[in-house]
């Protein structure tokens, strides 16, 4: 690649501004003012732009909404006419690329954690967040799987070889896992087995492929799931409540459309999309 030294770059670009200035004015004498106006066009058209890739929310979301926000989604898009986008990862994933700096207008976690780190933080919009949903932990098998239901039993049959548990130190869905197999009593029983999965919707596709026996999941993941099925429910109170909370962020360039995004996931039509998933909508 040719360098092209300081003094003569200077020189070549004043030639070029010189050079401009000659062409304007020789075509401002054919044409008056419709380069002005052609040239303020240009600008209204380039602002214009801009200004619609700002009129959008960007929504950071837990990997377990996958489904359901899409649809929930489209329909704000519909009544409001603003563009939903969304980034779906784990929830502490998300939560990590928020504190380095990624811009997005609301964020919804699976879990309090995450978002109580990020308020803690000031990155929180001050009196936006909402407690959404809730939901529940559930074992699941491959269709063709014989185990029963007993849970000491599923654990200590020679068919299991491998548990696949989303990883508590990337997503809730891990923490709230690991809590149930230790308040159940088989944690110690089976640790050696587990395989660890980055979000809980790696932790599904680990038992749908066969590369796990058992998979502790949500149950709202378990739905519509042809190859797998639910083979025990964890008790509630062995994991504690499930809250999906979202917030608007702080430097939302979007503050009021994308908090209106949040009181519709609230709302009657947002409501029964989740619910045809099978989360619990929270109202408030």
């Amino acid at each position: 690649m040719k360098i092209i030294p300081p003094v003569r770059w200077k020189r070549q670009i004043s030639e070029s501004v010189r050079s401009f200035i000659g062409h304007y004015t020789v075509l401002r004498s054919y044409f008056g003012k419709l380069i002005p106006i052609g040239f303020s066009s240009l600008l209204l058209l380039s602002f214009s732009s801009c200004n619609a890739k700002e009129d959008q929310v960007m929504v950071f979301a837990a990997a377990s909404l996958v489904e359901v926000l899409s649809p929930i989604g489209e329909s704000f898009t519909e009544q409001e006419g603003v563009p939903i986008r969304f980034n779906f990862a784990g929830s502490d994933s998300l939560a990590q690329q928020i504190r380095r700096g990624a811009k997005a207008d609301v964020y919804l976690s699976a879990g309090d954690q995450p978002m109580d780190i990020l308020e803690a933080e000031g990155l929180l919009l001050d009196n936006t967040r909402r407690n959404i949903l809730t939901n529940q932990l559930v074992l699941v098998s491959r269709q063709d799987s014989n185990l029963n239901s007993n849970l000491s039993d599923i654990f200590s049959s020679p068919e299991i070889l491998r548990v696949a548990v989303t990883d508590p130190n990337l997503a809730p869905a891990g923490r709230y896992s690991v809590t149930a197999l230790e308040n159940t009593g088989v944690w110690e029983k089976i640790f050696q087995k587990v395989i660890f999965a980055p979000n809980v919707r790696a932790t599904l596709s680990y038992v749908e492929s066969g590369n796990a026996d058992i998979g502790i999941v949500y149950r709202t993941d378990s739905t519509n799931r042809n190859k797998l099925q639910v083979i025990f429910e964890f008790p509630k109170d062995s994991y504690g409540p499930i809250v999906y909370p979202a917030a608007v962020l702080e430097d939302s360039t979007n503050k009021e459309v994308a908090f209106r995004f949040i009181e519709f996931l609230s709302e009657t039509k947002a409501s029964t999309e989740f619910k045809a998933y099978d989360f619990d909508p929270i109202y408030e």
